[in-house]
């Protein structure tokens, strides 16, 4: 029989300090985050330096002026934004998923139902269980694809936030 439990909180949380705990034993987070911080400083500053240089010649050719962009030395703050477009993506990918399986629970159920009262299944009630199974692998294969595509905006986010001055890929 399915699950009938929605999801908690504590299984949300306990799945989020796992993921947590796997990217804490991989890398020196505090040192990655103090050199992006110190590369945004240095890229910022740069781009002052390029402005002040034309002002200082007449030079008419403008870049585009993101020099209001502080730069950030401070890297428990870029960890917070990093940490929070990650949790929104895990948050998202979580809901949709319950959501599936509450849209999709009920059909099955009944169908395996239907299935499971005839001492003798025909074809029929095998196939609708078969048929639903399908629609909701289709579905979930559905929204793994639009998952990833929104995963990859996330990124996307994550990388201009972080380094909104390096080149683009």
């Amino acid at each position: 029989m399915l699950y009938e439990k929605n999801v908690g909180p504590d299984e949300v949380m306990r799945a989020i300090a796992t993921m947590a705990e796997v990217g804490r034993s991989s890398l020196d987070w505090a040192a990655l985050s103090r050199a992006v911080a110190e590369y945004r400083e240095e890229r910022i500053e740069e781009r002052r330096y390029r402005k002040a240089c034309r002002a200082w010649t007449g030079s008419d050719a403008d870049e585009d002026d993101d020099l209001l962009v502080a730069p950030t030395s401070d890297p428990e703050a870029l960890n917070v934004k990093l940490n929070s477009i990650l949790l929104g993506s895990v948050v998202r990918l979580s809901l949709e998923w319950q959501r599936l399986i509450e849209q999709h629970a009920p059909v099955i159920r009944d169908k395996l139902e239907a299935f499971h009262d005839v001492d003798d299944p025909e074809f029929k009630e095998r196939f609708a269980v078969i048929g639903q199974l399908v629609i909701l692998l289709h579905d979930i294969g559905s929204m793994a694809r639009d998952q990833a595509s929104r995963f990859e905006d996330d990124m996307r986010r994550i990388r201009e936030d972080l380094l909104p001055l390096s080149p683009r890929p």
